[in-house]
């Protein structure tokens, strides 16, 4: 018969909870109340890196693209190869990078093209 250890064998006692349990929350929740206006960049990498990069702490893979690259835009703007490069940064975490400017400049071509788009009842009536 194995020994028992962790969490599971300690019986009713649990587990002491980590200073960063439910940071990632907490984050998306800052986000949703305030914007990204809010946040510094690597804040807002860390972010971003949230969903491609699961289970790991993605502050210190923010901070280091942002000692590599110098700026948000560096960040975004620097080869797929170059990000690959940076420790913590794998495929996806590489291609979510280069979406966010490819995506920015497509939402911005689309509000450029003066597409209106109605989400509620008040709107259309103002379109009318």
């Amino acid at each position: 018969m194995k020994n028992k250890t962790g969490p599971a064998a300690a019986g009713s006692r649990a587990a002491p909870q980590s200073v960063h349990s439910g940071h990632r929350e907490r984050v998306r929740n800052l986000f949703l109340k305030m914007g990204l206006d809010s946040f510094s960049p690597h804040a807002v990498l860390e972010l971003l890196l949230f969903y491609a990069i699961p289970l790991k702490d993605t502050n210190r893979t923010a901070h280091e693209l942002l000692n590599r690259f110098g700026s948000l835009s560096g960040v975004f703007d620097a080869p797929f190869e170059e990000l690959m490069r940076v420790p913590g940064i794998g495929r996806s975490a590489a291609t979510l990078i280069k979406l966010v400017p490819q995506l920015c400049r497509r939402y911005q071509e689309d509000l450029d093209r003066g597409r209106t788009v109605i989400y509620n009842y008040d709107e259309a009536g103002r379109q009318l």
